[in-house]
Order: structure tokens, then C-alpha cells, then sequence
């Protein structure tokens, strides 16, 4: 989709204030986390979110829409914002954190602490084995 979205940025006429990056290694995506202030998840379907973790990983804030694994795991105003799937909500989550970085970061800490507590591997194998357990 990447055409069509290049397509729709340039129509729109946002495509000087983006960029789409296409692949990159783990290495160039944990610098593209590193560099960043917040990271957006406007997804409309997401049955887990990997990328929530992955910027909490590098203790970015996230603001992620309310659709499927984000919404179990984001708590709101704590880790992260939960926002609905269309643009001004978006919009409103991206433009709150821009206005209070302490509190970002804040959160982006929080989000590390779940990432280093409850998301870790053993964690994460021990409750799988539960599961098969029982």
C-alpha cells in the first residue's frame, strides 16, 4: 500500500512532513524509536500491537486507537493514550502530548516498566505454559 498512501500524503499535501521508510533492520528501528518523541498507532484493526511494545521498549509514549490487543494493554493517561480510529481523535491524542513532554515521558517510563515486568520472555513463557497446563 505504501504507493497509495505516498499518493494520498502528496494529495493531501503533508508528503514534505513525512516519511515512509519502507523495511528496516532491528538495529535501524531501535535508532528510529531512539530518535523520536512519540510514537502513533492509528491502527483501525491490530490483534496485538508489537509496536506499542517496541517503542515502550525504548520508553516512548504511545498513542494507540482503541482496537484489539493496544486497547487490553494501554492503560490510558498512565502508559500511553487511547484514541478513537479516525483522525481528530488522533489529532487530540498526538497534540496532548506535544504540549506536556514531562508528562510524555512520564509515560514512556511506565511503558518500559511494563515492557521490563510484564511483557519479558519468562514472563511471557510462563503464562503460555499455563495455558497448555490447564
Amino acid at each position: 500500500m505504501r504507493a497509495a498512501v505516498e499518493w494520498h500524503a502528496q494529495v493531501l499535501g503533508v508528503a514534505h512532513a513525512t516519511r515512509f521508510v519502507g523495511f528496516k533492520s532491528s538495529w535501524e528501528l531501535a535508532d528510529l524509536y531512539r530518535a523520536c518523541d512519540v510514537v502513533c498507532v492509528p491502527s483501525r484493526n491490530e490483534p496485538f500491537g508489537i509496536v506499542v511494545l517496541e517503542a515502550w521498549s525504548a520508553g516512548k509514549p504511545v498513542v494507540a486507537t482503541k482496537i484489539g490487543g493496544p486497547d487490553e494493554y494501554v492503560w490510558h493517561e498512565i502508559n500511553g493514550l487511547k484514541v478513537y480510529p479516525n483522525p481528530d481523535s488522533v489529532c487530540w491524542g498526538l497534540g496532548t502530548l506535544f504540549t506536556n513532554f514531562e508528562w510524555a515521558r512520564w509515560m514512556g517510563q511506565n511503558g518500559r516498566i511494563a515492557v521490563e515486568e510484564v511483557f519479558n520472555w519468562d514472563t511471557v513463557g510462563d503464562q503460555v505454559l499455563t495455558v497448555y497446563q490447564h
